[in-house]
């Protein structure tokens, strides 16, 4: 299934690890939470956003410490 591209901008602007809306332009490489802390390349943070929504579809949880949940 493809992933509309609002979708993308949608998981680049939002932290992987609190949820924390980051804006940033697309010359922003990195991804850097002001409220957590965590510190990514922005394509892989948008990564993890986009596989945690994959497996929320399916009704897979991952908890913050990487556990799954049911």
């Amino acid at each position: 299934m493809a992933i509309p591209p609002y979708i993308l901008t949608i998981h680049h602007t939002h932290c992987s690890n609190c949820g924390q809306k980051v804006p940033k332009t697309l010359s922003v490489r990195i991804h850097s939470s002001p409220k957590c802390k965590t510190v990514l390349d922005r394509d892989e943070n948008a990564a993890i956003n986009i596989l945690n929504k994959a497996l929320n579809e399916v009704g897979i949880i991952l908890s913050a410490c990487g556990g799954v949940r049911d």
